[in-house]
């Protein structure tokens, strides 16, 4: 999905999209409304708008919030509005993927001496372990749709014109970036501090 004329992985730990970026003072343009019910309301002087795009323009600072609260402004929009959006939201944060492999069930066979009863018990150690294996395997899906889905929300909703054609431009576009949303904000995070 080329971003028409509208992004290096994986940089491990919480540093590249930490937590402490601020929920308040923020807005982005899908979210925030004026009271002619369009959608590109007025500012407030405190408030930062919530899209990646230069800091500096001309020399001069840009109204733009920083890179780690437009991070946070995005996850929590994943979460309100994503099924599931918690795994997809940690995954940015933490600017690495939930390894869902820690969850996976284990099947548990039953060691009663009892033939008879071990047959029985192990009956019901199956049904759980099946509906088990089948939840962790929709999650593990779930998880992967939704990060291709976050691509898509920060590509089209939080980048700045200039932004979509320089992530459009970069030699990593298609090896790298695309429907990548872990290497589109690691790209993204250089992006905003190189001026225009």
């Amino acid at each position: 999905m080329a971003p028409g004329n509208n992004t290096t992985h994986h940089q491990r730990g919480r540093g590249g999209a930490g937590r402490g970026g601020g929920r308040g003072g923020c807005f982005n343009h899908q979210s925030y409304s004026g009271r002619d019910g369009g959608r590109q309301g007025q500012a407030k002087p405190t408030e930062k708008k919530c899209v990646f795009a230069p800091h500096t323009t001309g020399g001069k600072q840009t109204n733009y919030a920083s890179y780690h609260s437009t991070v946070e402004h995005i996850c929590q929009r994943i979460q309100a509005t994503f099924t599931n959006g918690h795994d997809c939201a940690e995954s940015l944060r933490e600017n690495k993927k939930l390894d869902l492999s820690k969850e996976e069930p284990k099947q548990t066979m039953s060691t009663d001496s009892n033939e008879k009863a071990k047959a029985i018990l192990q009956a019901g150690y199956d049904i759980k372990y099946t509906a088990e294996i089948i939840y962790h395997a929709a999650k593990v899906q779930l998880l992967e749709a939704n990060l291709t889905k976050a691509f898509s929300l920060i590509l089209s909703d939080y980048c700045a014109p200039v932004m979509q054609t320089r992530i459009g431009e970069h030699p990593d576009w298609k090896t790298k970036i695309e429907d990548d949303p872990l290497y589109l904000l690691e790209t993204l995070m250089s992006f905003v501090h190189d001026p225009v």
